[in-house]
């Protein structure tokens, strides 16, 4: 049963994972005519679990049909016995009908426990998953306890990273390695280097996602996983306003995909529209039908990839968080577009810590600060009008 289930729960696992890498790469795959390879890897999974789950179905059933005959053969033999052994037959009639009362009472009770013990047994790779998952570490309670809660708003260091290490597994080798950096508010840092450099990890640490391997991440001073009378990680998380290079919308209006998450009764009606403005997508908006009632299709697509990405930058600057994160946030846009969008993130007040990753320089040449990474080490970190134009 228990390998019959860790198969279930591994097969089901890859199921779902054909499943949602065919619905993301599904032009690619009409293109390119690859719908035999996708149903093979999902019938090679699919054919082990149905198996296994008719195998567990089978011994679940099995036993009751076998232990039914050996008591009919048990029933049998005890009668014979006691027509060879008592002179009065008819006496024996009672007892059998007893035996064959007490079985059939006893049976579905039988049946019922082992086939019980069978389901736990079949589920139990499952049930240990979940148990895991459930077992990690939540900030759900604490977060809402700092749902008011604002970050010292002042020229200082609010976040100081030390000897900072990150690998993925013990197996691997290190990502980031030993990074020393303080970030402060009231600044737009840029983040630059080659692929494989870090930048993403390394954005991904500052968010919370992400637990060091190595080293100290400090919050006004407070190590936020080492403190344990800090509750530095829901602090941090609950400041930050992520900008992705992919914009998850959902499809409802863009009102409520600006608002993400918040019942359309307790929408900011006037914060949505001040900050599509900001973000240089209110024009477009007023432009349509329906304005900002307008729905934008599953994943957003009745929209083009830049205005998704101007829909989320307006979506980040409506939780008015004073950290904003901006990952390849501007990769999918022209360069008169992205122009606008580095305006509106100058235009910041000093209330706000800015971090933007790019690969094209113009994104970051406002910045008042850059860092490059390069190997997981970050080889340069100044101002842009020193550190862009000497290479």
């Amino acid at each position: 049963f228990s390998s019959n289930g860790q198969k279930i729960m591994i097969k089901t696992q890859k199921q779902v994972k054909f499943i949602q890498e065919g619905m993301g790469s599904i032009r690619d795959i009409i293109l390119d005519s690859k719908y035999d390879y996708y149903t093979n890897l999902y019938r090679r999974a699919d054919q082990p679990l149905r198996r296994a789950v008719a195998a567990n179905n089978f011994l679940v059933s099995f036993p009751r049909y076998v232990i039914e005959g050996m008591t009919l053969i048990l029933i049998s033999i005890i009668a014979i016995l006691a027509v060879n052994s008592i002179t009065n037959s008819s006496n024996i009639l009672p007892l059998l009908g007893t035996i064959a009362l007490g079985s059939l009472k006893l049976l579905p009770a039988f049946h019922q426990t082992y086939s019980s013990w069978a389901s736990l047994r079949g589920g139990l790779p499952s049930l240990l998953a979940v148990i895991e998952l459930l077992e990690q570490p939540t900030y759900r309670n604490a977060i809402h306890q700092h749902k008011k809660v604002q970050l010292s708003a002042s020229n200082t260091s609010i976040i100081e990273i030390k000897n900072l290490f990150f690998r993925y597994s013990q197996t691997k080798p290190y990502t980031l390695k030993d990074i020393s950096i303080k970030l402060s508010f009231g600044t737009k840092i840029g983040i630059i280097g080659p692929t494989g450099s870090g930048k993403s990890t390394f954005i991904d640490i500052i968010m919370g996602l992400l637990r060091p391997t190595g080293g100290h991440i400090l919050l006004d001073g407070k190590d936020i996983y080492h403190d344990k009378n800090f509750d530095g990680i829901s602090l941090l998380r609950n400041s930050i306003a992520h900008v992705p290079q992919s914009i998850y919308l959902s499809d409802a209006s863009i009102e409520q995909n600006i608002a993400f998450g918040i019942k359309k009764k307790d929408i900011d009606f006037e914060l949505v529209r001040k900050v599509a403005s900001q973000a240089q997508i209110s024009d477009f908006i007023n432009s349509l039908p329906e304005g900002y009632n307008s729905t934008v299709g599953e994943r957003g697509i009745l929209l083009s990839g830049g205005q998704r990405q101007l829909l989320g930058l307006a979506r980040a600057l409506y939780k008015q968080s004073q950290i904003i994160i901006l990952d390849e946030a501007t990769s999918s846009l022209d360069d008169n577009t992205e122009k606008l969008i580095v305006e509106a993130i100058n235009n910041l007040d000093d209330s706000f810590l800015v971090l933007i990753v790019a690969h094209r320089l113009s994104t970051v040449m406002q910045c008042d600060r850059i860092l490059k990474l390069q190997g997981g080490i970050i080889v340069d970190d100044g101002p842009p009008s020193i550190l862009l134009t000497s290479k």
